[in-house]
């Protein structure tokens, strides 16, 4: 059962960059139904094998990417991803809209972080969900589908949060 204090995540997939490439958004989708959320990064290897530090996580990423690159957008990338690793937990809710342009799905995190590239190349970094609910978009508030609306892959729900830990409720989640 979700309580006030039960964070909420939104994870986008399927739209790298915010453009849909061909077949993408659909084998997002295939993963979703199989039971994960996925981000990319597959350059990086098995994150758990970093130290839970940000500034490994920096180093690795500085080590695979353009040392050129913006600070914001590198702190951006490297914030998500030690969110994904380290901050995200078992019980956790999570909230994602199908890639397809379907319902959005409600769920909860299941395992620890996983690395697995035989699921999906491209999105190896993995955390398996129980899905709860699978809702239309046109049912949520306007708060929680503003959120839901955000530019990054992986963010914290702030408005909308409540409505998301009712559903999971209602729903025996």
């Amino acid at each position: 059962m979700s309580d006030e204090r039960t964070p909420v995540w939104g994870v986008h997939m399927g739209r790298p960059g915010g453009r849909a490439m061909n077949g993408f958004a659909e084998r997002a989708d295939e993963v979703q139904r199989q039971g994960y959320v996925a981000v990319g990064w597959p350059e990086l290897g098995d994150m758990s094998a970093l130290m839970p530090a940000r500034d490994d996580f920096r180093r690795s990423y500085r080590e695979r990417f353009s040392p050129n690159q913006s600070i914001r957008s590198e702190a951006a990338a490297v914030g998500m991803l030690f969110r994904f690793v380290h901050e995200m937990k078992i019980g956790n809710l999570i909230a994602t809209p199908s890639p397809t342009g379907g319902p959005i799905r409600i769920g909860r995190i299941v395992n620890h972080y996983e690395y697995n590239p035989g699921l999906w190349a491209d999105y190896p970094n993995l955390r398996q969900v129980k899905w709860i609910a699978c809702i239309p978009r046109g049912d949520l508030d306007p708060g929680s589908r503003k959120s839901l609306r955000s530019q990054r892959s992986l963010f914290r729900f702030q408005a909308g949060a409540d409505e998301i830990r009712r559903i999971a409720s209602s729903h025996g989640g």
